[in-house]
């Protein structure tokens, strides 16, 4: 078990398009509560999880719209590019990981997390921010799994390692303001890697290709 706290400082609009474009921020604050296990079953599999719960709060996030700048004589309050406090957020979630090998050749490995963020008050000010929305580029889940063999050379060449890996990743916003203009759809990972190791394991040459389909 973990009880641990985050703290990450203040500050102020660093790059205002106008004067009345600065701004102060104030610190963010983390408390986060885990629970984990970490296990090997037979010399063979290895199996870890963990379940946390964070208290989140003054969460930093940047703005493209400063709303405390005044919009008459004339809309002072974009271009903006600030950091701004949106609000406060309970977060909770669980990981999960294995791995498995059945022979000195082969491993094979997976993992599962799950993460759920809900904001709980929203700060006047914060630009478009509403419940109900998600911090930029936070999947609510991710999954992986990977494969390789080992493949031992003769005429004492080394070992041969290919591996393939697959992973997927949910739905995720590029903005604080959720949107339709920053949405990126769930999209799936296929990698492969080819791994040769010297006889002594001094060193190694592989070939990876990323995104291979």
């Amino acid at each position: 078990g973990q009880i641990a706290s985050g703290y990450k400082a203040g500050g102020n609009n660093a790059r205002p398009f106008f004067p009345s474009q600065l701004n102060s921020f104030d610190p963010e604050e983390l408390l986060t509560y885990e629970l984990g296990v970490k296990s090997i079953w037979a010399d063979q599999l290895r199996l870890n999880a963990a379940v946390f719960w964070n208290d989140y709060t003054a969460i930093q996030l940047p703005t493209t719209v400063c709303t405390w700048a005044p919009t008459v004589p004339f809309n002072q309050q974009t271009p903006c590019a600030s950091q701004n406090n949106v609000g406060d957020a309970e977060v909770w979630g669980f990981e999960l990981e294995g791995e498995w090998v059945p022979t000195d050749a082969i491993t094979i490995d997976a993992s599962y997390s799950h993460l759920d963020h809900e904001y709980q008050t929203i700060d006047p000010g914060a630009t478009n921010v509403t419940l109900g929305m998600v911090p930029p580029y936070t999947p609510e889940n991710k999954w992986s799994i990977g494969a390789q063999y080992e493949i031992t050379l003769g005429n004492n060449l080394g070992t041969l390692t290919p591996r393939i890996d697959f992973n997927w990743q949910d739905e995720i916003f590029a903005a604080a303001d959720n949107d339709t203009t920053n949405f990126i759809e769930d999209y799936s990972l296929f990698n492969a890697r080819l791994t040769w190791r010297s006889p002594d394991d001094d060193w190694q040459v592989a070939f990876e290709v990323t995104n291979l389909t």
